[in-house]
């Protein structure tokens, strides 16, 4: 499921929330994106719907391969951040 519209396709905010809470209900808690999905808003979606139980929830993330080490590491802190 993508978050966000920002690509022409994918669910808006209201949308996602309502996958994101069925998800969880159904015992979901291993969530897997980057900070290129949709520009970014997927990633400040997750951040945002997790706010009160970040820590049962896993989050896996990735960055572009063939950037420098020092953007990748960059954008990873970026991301957990985002998604606190």
């Amino acid at each position: 499921m993508t978050f966000g519209e920002e690509w022409g396709w994918g669910s808006a905010k209201d949308e996602a929330r309502k996958v994101y809470d069925a998800f969880r209900e159904a015992g979901g808690n291993f969530i897997d994106t980057a900070n290129l999905y949709t520009n970014g808003a997927s990633e400040s979606f997750l951040g945002e719907f997790m706010e009160g139980h970040r820590q049962s929830v896993v989050l896996a993330t990735k960055s572009v391969a063939g950037q420098p080490c020092e953007l990748r590491r960059d954008a990873l802190i970026r991301s957990s951040k985002e998604a606190q």
